[in-house]
């Protein structure tokens, strides 16, 4: 995202299979094994076959623990719920006991999908490693 708004058009990627589509509208992604490939692509000796990462398959993630089978903690799970539907941080405190991780565990199972420039946020720069 930061390469689009400094008004590049070409991005070198290393390939990972494990990484979501990703696709950017004025922004042509090449993937690549090696620093090799790049200076061999951007000199004209070598051109690369496009590799686009496998797609992502939309799928119904099954939560090991599901928010609607909760019961009780209406007033935190009302909370819980605004925090979800309004991109809200959400802080959580009491004694032990009391219900936090459960309802930490079953909180991703409301949340709504992330947009494709949320997915590309939440990649980490640490899982790119070149060979």
């Amino acid at each position: 995202m930061a390469a689009k708004k400094l008004g590049f058009t070409i991005v070198y990627m290393p390939f990972d299979p494990n990484l979501p589509e990703i696709k950017m509208e004025g922004l042509e992604i090449v993937f690549v094994a090696s620093l090799h490939e790049v200076t061999q692509h951007l000199s004209g000796q070598l051109l690369l076959p496009f590799l686009p990462p496998q797609p992502v398959l939309e799928a119904n993630f099954e939560y090991e623990r599901d928010f609607r089978d909760v019961i009780g903690h209406e007033f935190a799970k009302r909370a819980l719920e605004v925090a979800a539907t309004g991109e809200h941080h959400v802080f959580m405190t009491g004694p032990l006991g009391c219900g936090k991780s459960l309802l930490a565990e079953t909180f991703p199972s409301i949340l709504p999908p992330l947009s494709n420039e949320a997915q590309l946020e939440k990649v980490s720069p640490v899982s790119f490693r070149w060979q």
